[in-house]
């Protein structure tokens, strides 16, 4: 089996040479200058890395203090509108418990929702 590219096997084509083997080949001196300077960016570039991180953990903490005050206030309307349940229960029960006192034509009226439109 040949494989094309790779130096070595049989029937492999020297111009195809791939871009890893050529650092592979690079001499001892040549690496370590191209480390150096990769370290070098590294190091130039770290202060904006950390000041990026910085921002984003202040963001995300200010995001967090928002959610909190949004989840504070929607607790407080999910109690009222349920102090307005239970304000409603209570009236339904009592409701209910003179219906099955007196029966429903006995209770009078309140108001003229029972009545249809155009009686008086």
């Amino acid at each position: 089996m040949t494989i094309p590219g790779f130096p070595g096997f049989p029937g492999a084509v020297d111009t195809l040479i791939l871009v890893p083997s050529t650092f592979i080949s690079l001499h001892a001196k040549t690496q370590s200058k191209i480390l150096f300077m990769s370290n070098m960016i590294q190091i130039f570039l770290m202060p904006l890395i950390m000041i990026g991180q910085n921002l984003q953990s202040q963001h995300a903490e200010t995001r967090a203090e928002i959610d909190f005050e949004i989840n504070k206030k929607a607790e407080m309307e999910i109690e009222t509108v349920l102090m307005h349940l239970e304000n409603q229960n209570q009236l339904i029960q009592k409701i209910l418990y003179e219906v099955e006192q007196n029966g429903f034509h006995n209770i009078p009226p309140k108001g003229n929702f029972m009545k249809a439109p155009g009686q008086t």
